[in-house]
């Protein structure tokens, strides 16, 4: 996906932006194996770092932040290390200071085990998302998926009250999907 083209559908929003982000998450989520390796962190973590980064990468490029001075594949790892350093920084118990060392982003495409590491963790997540009430499994993509950060948005989407209820729906979701993955079944 060209640049250009992803942004301007990120800027025009709805249906677009859903796709654009879809098509980024899948081109991209070999970065979370390699995150899983580099930084010793858990898929979960790096699951959730990865989620964030896609949600700070639209937020930047909807309010002008991103500039273009660089492809936004190598912006949106910038901003995804920087999230997998935070949880590190955060794991640590020791108070050590810890150095960011950029990796050589020449190939960012991930290599073959690791495409079949991530397919595979997220065929697992979502084999738990299965076990989730539809209206759970659209709330939760719709926010962590897609990126929508606007819970009145999602809500009118989904046919709820409110911006709150959905929000409190949200977090129930999330709630129920940690424990069955905490459980393991």
């Amino acid at each position: 996906m060209q640049d250009e083209v992803f942004i301007k559908q990120l800027i025009a929003g709805g249906g677009k932006a859903e796709k654009a982000i879809q098509t980024f998450f899948k081109l991209h989520k070999g970065m979370i194996g390699k995150a899983i390796k580099q930084h010793q962190l858990s898929e979960e973590e790096c699951l959730d770092a990865y989620t964030d980064a896609i949600i700070s990468l639209r937020r930047q490029v909807i309010e002008g932040v991103f500039r273009g001075e660089s492809k936004i594949s190598t912006y949106f790892y910038t901003i995804f290390y920087r999230r997998c350093v935070d949880l590190i920084r955060k794991k640590s118990t020791q108070k050590e200071r810890l150095t960011e060392e950029y990796p050589d982003l020449a190939d960012d495409k991930p290599i073959a085990s690791d495409r079949m590491q991530i397919q595979e963790a997220f065929e697992g997540l979502m084999q738990y998302m299965e076990q989730l009430s539809q209206q759970c499994k659209d709330i939760l993509m719709y926010r962590y998926y897609w990126g929508y950060e606007d819970m009145a948005e999602i809500a009118s989407k989904l046919g709820i009250k409110n911006a709150n209820t959905a929000g409190s729906l949200r977090y129930r979701c999330m709630q129920r999907l940690m424990n069955l993955l905490a459980k393991g079944n």
